[in-house]
């Protein structure tokens, strides 16, 4: 895999109190490449650093999550992956680019998850959660044991 590192520098989590408890609750979640630069990595050689930044907002405005940072990347065609477009670099090969923005994702939800948590903010993703129905609603048994 040519993610070698993904290193936050910033978790930003604020709570706010709000009145009545809301009917719904709107979470999104949004990811964004700040910057990406050439770097050379000692033992590894020529590498991608890749700087993010990803935002958990809630509706009603409860709160937010900011998580800021930066990811190594490495491949042996690293040079063909990268050009410039109005003075900045950016990807043009896209699978490189869906792996970075998925690695980012990944990574940064799961960290989003645990400080929801801890700020008693809803879970920024949707958990696997258990519905029991009512039989008479639903027929009879379907023979599963």
């Amino acid at each position: 895999m040519p993610i070698l590192d993904v290193i936050l520098e910033k978790i930003e989590a604020r709570r706010k109190k709000i009145g009545a408890k809301p009917e719904e609750v709107r979470v999104s979640n949004n990811s964004k490449i700040t910057k990406i630069e050439r770097s050379t990595v000692e033992g590894v050689g020529d590498a991608i650093l890749v700087h993010f930044e990803f935002t958990t907002t809630y509706y009603p405005d409860m709160g937010d999550i900011i998580i800021g940072g930066r990811l190594i990347y490495h491949d042996k065609k690293i040079k063909d992956m990268l050009k410039e477009e109005k003075g900045n670099l950016v990807f043009k090969d896209l699978a490189a680019f869906q792996e970075v923005q998925n690695i980012i994702l990944r990574s940064s939800t799961m960290e989003a998850l645990v400080i929801a948590k801890e700020m008693r903010l809803p879970s920024p993703i949707q958990l696997p959660a258990v519905v029991l129905e009512d039989k008479q609603k639903t027929g009879p048994d379907k023979g599963y044991a």
